[in-house]
C-alpha cells in the first residue's frame, strides 16, 4: 500500500511516502510563505499535486490530528487537516487521522537499536539545517 503520512502545521508540511522504487520512505518539509491566505492556497495545491500525481499511485494518506493549543494556531491547524481531507477525498484517496506520536513513528528513521536511531535522527536534522548541539 503506498502512503503520505503529513506532519501538518500552518506554514509547512513534514511528510514521509514508501512510493520510491527502492523501498526506502522519502522524507522532507515543504515550507509555505506568505500570508494565511496564500499558504492555504499553496497548500492546496501542493496536496493536489501530492495525491493524484500518476507516478505517486498514493492509496493512503495519514495526517496528525491538530491538537488544541492557542486560538488561532488551532483554527489554522484545523483549516490544513481540512485541506488535508477535502483534498484526498475529491482525489479518491482514503484519509486517516492519527494522533501524533502515530505519525511522528512513521516520520522517523527506522532502526532497531535506540542509539543508532537517535544518530540518524540528528543526522538528518543537521543535513537539513538545523543546530543539534
Amino acid at each position: 500500500m503506498k502512503l503520505l503520512a503529513l506532519d501538518i502545521s500552518s506554514k509547512r508540511i513534514g511528510f514521509a511516502e514508501n512510493v520510491s522504487n527502492d523501498g526506502e520512505p522519502y522524507y522532507h518539509v515543504k515550507e509555505f510563505t506568505g500570508s494565511r491566505e496564500e499558504r492555504f492556497c499553496s497548500m492546496m495545491a501542493w496536496l493536489h499535486w501530492q495525491m493524484t500525481h500518476e507516478w505517486r499511485k498514493v492509496e493512503t494518506v495519514l495526517y496528525e490530528r491538530p491538537i488544541c493549543r492557542g486560538l488561532d494556531a488551532t483554527r489554522c491547524l484545523w483549516g490544513v487537516a481540512a485541506l488535508v481531507e477535502a483534498t484526498a477525498t475529491a482525489s479518491g484517496k482514503a484519509v486517516v487521522d492519527m494522533t501524533a506520536s502515530s505519525v511522528r513513528g512513521y516520520l522517523s528513521i527506522g532502526g532497531k537499536n535506540r542509539e543508532e536511531k537517535k544518530e540518524q535522527v540528528l543526522a538528518w536534522a543537521e543535513f537539513l539545517g538545523y543546530d543539534v548541539d
